[in-house]
């Protein structure tokens, strides 16, 4: 038995002060000059608590909590459920009009009782005119004013849409929601032929509070659902979208969703889309999941309240595997080079997938989406940056050269000899060595790079036989020598990498990267920062505005980038070496820093990029603590930098989302080629302190923003954003 509630309106209860006023005047003495306290008045008069337990008539609370009392289904087929109703000061809520409840009631079918090899399955006893699952609100609502309710279901399982079996499990379910009402969703499980609660077969494999580590608060429908156990009563097998011939089955629609844009249908040119209410057309084809797809434990987690989330490893059946995997016909026998065959021939049902998918086989569901090996492959790989050195240009006095050491280690620690032949360490693309230096006052300057090795043209192989620096090779050990750096006193410096291994995910080893097996995995981040004189600095002179723990609640293993033959980057040092304010993009025209392309590109306003966030952008804490997104800025503070001048900070944030051109592209002598909003909240912008297409000198400035727009403001950030 549970309930989800969720705010809809804004309604809070004050105590009126003047009572409390009345009560204290009351008990004085005289005038009260003599300073004293008064002699007790007389105790009032018991009041009625049968009245105190109960909300007063007509308020609709912010927060109503449910309790489902109890379930009968009688011997003639009859399903009554009783219900209660409480507000967060726990009294009882009457006035509950009917027609804001719907009411579901399901069966759970065990698994493979045809012997068919099936999965369990939820069957609703409801179901509409198109044979697809429902709920219904028709039967006999009854308000008990106390705070309690009655109904008695219109349908009758003993004559409903699937045969009634009393020694199965039961769900009984109701959404209260519209009308301005908080929205509830209860369910309630039970054995119609002995009653019981517990001891049922289960199948409870995710809870939304999964689901909202990216999607904040999960809520379809009109947002009047939201909890998962709520969900499957009506997305069951047997439901199909009749529009589009798409089952809306909860493990197979789900699954589709979150491959949306990498389903091998949609890749070949297809489509994936449901439609619904109204004719509403639901597009998943560009969906994109933030991690990989087969990280099935995202989703899957095992817990008290989840104890079936590992059947995905266990019970392996066509209508979960095809959905990802819904380029293969089951049915069809095995043709070599035919990709559409699935590979252990034709089959016809589900009987025979265990016989090569079960557990702890090489074909097993958990082996072949086993990604444990590409953390171990990273392994047998690591840098070491052993210091800088700093010292004059001999060419130019006012320059100064910069010393990089670093050494090549395998996983053991053991130093990677750069001799021919001993040891193949080999990596996707050209790896780089990353530096830049810092100013406090202009930020990151443009950043550099060193190739670590020379790129074999005739191979896509790179081996550390072939680095060209300077530098004991046989030890691991390499210098770098960087020329003619306008390093200022107060600078500092970060070096950092750039390196993407090929891997063997089931194996955990290194891979030469034209091995067809071969993934890319980057190596392990490291980045050191040090003063303008190549003294070690204790702690990064610079602060993120984001949190990388917060970023990977989606993205569990961020990494940027992640296309094959792209770069290695996973922590904020590697990412801001190059999307800093003073780099402009060099393939089109739009701010690259930070603070900008990531709010951009999770907007789905960077470079006609349709990132579908899943939760809704303005949701700050997804991706910031508390102490992030304040005004004035709380972190990278500079001015960017691109080809039409500088932006002031502030504005390069808040144009982000809210402009539909990028900063790079204003010019505010020709605002007329905007839209509308553009140019009102440009203009709003600039008369409150913003630059754009200014100076560095100019665009280097704290904005009047944070009058307004502060925390605890009026219009505060935490004020018109969606901060939960």
């Amino acid at each position: 038995m549970k309930a989800h509630i969720t705010n809809s309106i804004g309604w809070r209860l004050f105590i009126s002060i003047s009572i409390v006023a009345a009560l204290l005047l009351g008990g004085c003495s005289g005038d009260g000059s003599d300073g004293n306290d008064g002699a007790p008045g007389p105790v009032g008069p018991q009041g009625d608590q049968g009245d105190q337990g109960i909300a007063p008539a007509g308020d609709i609370p912010s927060e109503l909590f449910s309790t489902i009392d109890n379930v009968e289904v009688s011997t003639d087929g009859t399903v009554t459920l009783a219900f209660s109703l409480t507000d967060s000061l726990g009294r009882g809520f009457n006035g509950l009009p009917s027609n804001r409840v719907r009411f579901s009631l399901v069966k759970l079918q065990a698994q493979d009782t045809s012997g068919q090899g099936n999965s369990s399955e939820w069957q609703s006893y409801i179901e509409n005119s198109v044979g697809q699952a429902t709920y219904e609100n028709s039967g006999t609502f009854t308000d008990n004013n106390n705070g309690s309710y009655t109904y008695i279901y219109d349908t009758n399982v003993t004559n409903a849409a699937v045969a009634y079996e009393a020694n199965l499990t039961h769900r009984v379910a109701f959404q209260l929601s519209g009308g301005g009402f908080p929205i509830v969703n209860a369910s309630y499980d039970l054995q119609p032929s002995t009653g019981a609660t517990v001891g049922l077969e289960t199948r409870s494999i995710v809870k939304e509070e999964t689901c909202n580590q990216c999607h904040g608060v999960l809520a379809l429908h009109g947002s009047g659902r939201i909890d998962t156990d709520y969900c499957v009563t009506c997305h069951n097998p047997g439901s199909v979208d009749p529009d589009t011939g798409n089952t809306v089955d909860f493990k197979v629609m789900v699954h589709k969703i979150h491959r949306g844009a990498n389903l091998p249908s949609v890749k070949a040119g297809g489509k994936y889309n449901i439609i619904g209410y109204r004719g509403s057309d639901h597009d998943y084809s560009e969906v994109e999941f933030p991690q990989d797809i087969r990280n099935c434990e995202t989703c899957h987690v095992t817990s008290e309240s989840t104890p079936d989330a590992g059947n995905w490893a266990t019970r392996p059946n066509i209508e979960a595997c095809g959905a990802c995997h819904d380029n293969i016909d089951f049915s069809k026998d095995f043709v070599l080079g035919d990709e559409s065959t699935h590979g252990g021939g034709a089959q016809s049902d589900n009987s025979q997938c265990s016989a090569c998918h079960s557990p702890n086989t090489s074909l097993g569901i958990a082996t072949v989406h086993n990604l444990a090996g590409k953390k171990a492959a990273q392994d047998e790989f690591q840098l070491q940056i052993d210091g800088v050195s700093v010292a004059a240009n001999l060419d130019n006095s006012q320059l100064k050269d910069l010393t990089i050491n670093v050494t090549f280690l395998t996983g053991d620690g053991s130093p990677i000899s750069g001799a021919a032949g001993s040891h193949d360490f080999i990596f996707d693309r050209d790896p780089k060595l990353l530096y830049n230096w810092i100013n406090p006052d202009t930020g990151y300057q443009t950043n550099y790079s060193q190739n670590f090795f020379g790129l074999d043209t005739s191979s896509t192989a790179i081996h550390m036989a072939s680095a060209i620096d300077t530098g004991n090779n046989n030890l691991g050990q390499h210098s770098y020598v960087v020329q003619g750096l306008d390093l200022e006193e107060d600078d500092s410096i970060l070096v950092t990498h750039d390196i993407l291994l090929c891997v063997d995910r089931a194996g955990g080893t290194l891979l030469d990267c034209n091995n067809a097996n071969a993934e890319p995995q980057a190596a392990k981040a490291v980045s050191r920062y040090f003063d303008s004189n190549g003294a070690t600095l204790s702690e990064a002179p610079v602060t993120f505005g984001a949190n990388r723990e917060k970023c990977n609640s989606c993205h569990k293993d961020l990494q940027a980038h992640p296309t094959p033959h792209n770069h290695g980057a996973t922590e904020f040092d590697q990412c801001r070496s190059c999307h800093n304010t003073n780099r402009i993009a060099w393939e089109f025209d739009e701010a690259t820093d930070f603070k900008s392309i990531v709010h951009r590109f999770h907007d789905s306003n960077f470079h006609g990029t349709a990132v579908e966030f899943p939760d809704v952008t303005d949701n700050c804490l997804q991706c910031h603590e508390s102490n992030q997104y304040n005004l004035p800025l709380q972190a990278n503070v500079w001015p960017e930098v691109g080809t039409n001048g500088a932006t002031s900070p502030t504005a390069v944030v808040c144009s982000s989302c809210h402009l539909d051109k990028p900063i790079a592209q204003i010019d505010l002598n020709n605002l007329g080629s905007l839209s509308t909003s553009d140019q009102a909240l440009i203009d709003h912008m600039v008369n409150n302190g913003a630059i754009f297409g200014g100076s560095v000198e100019q665009a280097n400035k704290v904005e009047s923003c944070a009058v307004c727009h502060a925390i605890g403001k009026e219009a505060g950030v935490d004020a018109v954003h969606n901060i939960r």
